[in-house]
């Protein structure tokens, strides 16, 4: 039977760790955590502004100040996802 910890460690893998292992693991479970929160709230505000602008036809093909909004918005995605990955390895 698997007795999981913070990021997916066995109880044998859990027990043959350091103290500052364990406190490595837990920190990162935690940003981990704090990381998952931020990448859904800026989806949320995302498609939020996405369909605003679509329903309200401010979406202006032409207007380079809406992409840089959207595409903006988007890297912010990428970027938290990115760096929620760097402290996997």
């Amino acid at each position: 039977m698997k007795d999981l910890k913070p990021s997916g460690l066995t109880r044998e893998q859990w027990s043959a760790m350091t103290l500052y292992e364990k406190f490595e693991q837990v920190v990162i479970f935690v940003l981990s955590a704090i990381i998952a929160v931020i990448v859904v709230a800026s989806v949320w505000a995302l498609m939020r502004e996405v369909v605003n602008r679509l329903v309200l036809g401010a979406f202006d093909t032409l207007d380079y100040a809406t992409f840089q909004v959207v595409f903006g918005m988007i890297f912010t995605v990428v970027i938290a996802l990115e760096f929620k990955r760097s402290l996997l390895v």
